[in-house]
């Protein structure tokens, strides 16, 4: 039997265009895309030079209120940073508009927890290296995804 929960899985994995971790020196250790279509990396380069190399600045401005967010055309840049044992981090996914942010935040979140929790203790930090991170991710991706329809099912009080 199907499991009911996969169509509305495989529908939000398909507005999920592309995930990716990566240092703030610019070594990329992990990313995947969903989407048939390549991720331009002329949008990728854009968001690093508009957002990323100007953040310094825009944060300083607004007092830690700024909202990790950044639409290019049709498409959504979500991140978050975090530092695990002295190496800085940036966690980011680009979807289309029509997904929620809150949702996607949530995501990042979980994404974090699990780097330090399961991956950085055994992670070689004298040498970058990719990490291997398709299975953990899209686990973690469907778990994310069953607790957001079990969420829209219950009654609204």
């Amino acid at each position: 039997p199907q499991n009911p929960k996969t169509p509305f899985i495989r529908n939000t994995l398909k507005m999920i265009d592309y995930a990716c971790i990566f240092t703030t020196g610019g070594m990329v250790l992990w990313y995947k895309t969903f989407v048939d279509t390549q991720m331009r990396l002329e949008f990728f380069n854009l968001f690093i030079k508009n957002i990323l190399l100007d953040e310094k600045t825009a944060i300083a401005a607004s007092a830690g209120g700024r909202k990790n967010s950044y639409s290019l055309q049709d498409s959504v840049f979500r991140w978050r940073h975090c530092t695990l044992q002295g190496i800085k981090l940036v966690l980011v996914v680009v979807y289309k508009e029509i997904l929620q942010l809150t949702m996607v935040d949530e995501l990042l979140e979980m994404v974090e927890f699990d780097l330090e929790k399961n991956i950085w203790p055994t992670y070689d930090k004298e040498v970058l290296r990719p990490i291997a991170y398709d299975k953990r991710f899209t686990s973690m991706l469907n778990q994310w995804e069953s607790r957001k329809q079990a969420e829209a099912e219950l009654p609204a009080t």
